[in-house]
């Protein structure tokens, strides 16, 4: 099967599911790195991502972080992840809209407010990341018709928000 164009690994065989993780825990292991980025989470079952994050913790050092997307995700989108204790963080994909919304004077204060407070809600122990610009979507710089003055105004906002950054690098 294919998503997209993609190949289906089909994790649902044990041999699948154990070879992509040897190989995932083993480039992490050579290369060092803290924590993997992990992209279209929901397409893959959660006894999948149960054993991962098992994996993770009894063969990785301490701490390594496990950052997932689950497109269209928010704090109740994600915490079936959050609850199985799949993942660390997750994208929360209304982030991008409600700042450059708010930049652009659309809407009311109190409803951006709102948004962010609902952000602090998110299960104890996770985290929400939030992002202006990613692959998936427009960047933000032309979301906003090239006007820097409020992109850096959003960039501000996405810096200083409860959660964690995400600066995308193209």
């Amino acid at each position: 099967q294919c998503l997209s164009g993609l190949p289906d690994l089909r994790t649902e065989l044990p041999e699948a599911a154990r070879w992509l993780m040897d190989a995932q825990l083993g480039w992490a292991r050579r290369s060092g790195v803290d924590g993997f980025r992990l992209d279209t989470v929901k397409h893959v079952d959660h006894p999948f991502w149960q054993e991962h994050r098992r994996r993770v913790r009894a063969e990785l050092p301490p701490g390594f972080f496990l950052l997932g997307e689950v497109w269209g995700g928010d704090r109740e989108v994600l915490d079936p992840w959050f609850a199985g204790d799949e993942l660390d963080a997750g994208f929360d994909f209304g982030f991008q809209g409600s700042a450059l919304g708010f930049v652009l004077g659309r809407g009311r204060t109190i409803a951006f407010d709102r948004y962010l407070a609902s952000r602090e809600r998110v299960r104890p122990g996770h985290h929400l990341a939030h992002y202006l610009s990613s692959h998936d979507v427009p960047s933000a710089l032309f979301q906003l018709d090239g006007r820097r003055d409020l992109f850096r105004l959003a960039a501000v906002l996405e810096l200083t928000a409860r959660g964690i950054p995400v600066v995308y690098y193209g």
